[in-house]
């Protein structure tokens, strides 16, 4: 069994308003080409992209500052409201054993940010 989690693409069905999109980040056992993501299944609607799950034993679970239902506002310093689903989840995979750093918000307060640092495994 190879260590690491694998961030891979699925589409949901598109709510039923026009500027509203749902997709999901899936995280799966075993490490591709040495690239790996962070445990995390995200949603994207109208530009913003939401952390709907911390999976259980990735490395995004017990990183101080990260929850269920945070908003990503940036990665790695970059500002993601203007980059596609795939954009997102390519820049959150990286190496194992590198780090990706996640600027996040709460849905209620999205102008108070914490930047977070998880370990790609």
């Amino acid at each position: 069994k190879e260590e690491g989690l694998l961030v891979e693409h699925k589409s949901v069905p598109a709510t039923t308003s026009q500027d509203s999109q749902t997709a999901e980040v899936d995280a799966i056992e075993g490490a591709t080409n040495g690239v790996t993501g962070i445990g995390m299944m995200l949603e994207t609607t109208r530009g913003r992209f939401r952390i709907l799950k911390l999976l259980e034993d990735g490395p995004s679970v017990g990183v101080p500052g990260l929850k269920e239902g945070m908003i990503l506002v940036e990665i790695d310093g970059k500002e993601v409201s203007s980059l596609s689903f795939e954009e997102v989840v390519s820049m959150i995979r990286g190496p194992e054993g590198t780090s990706v750093e996640l600027k996040v918000a709460e849905l209620v307060t999205p102008s108070d940010t914490t930047l977070v640092t998880v370990k790609r495994a």
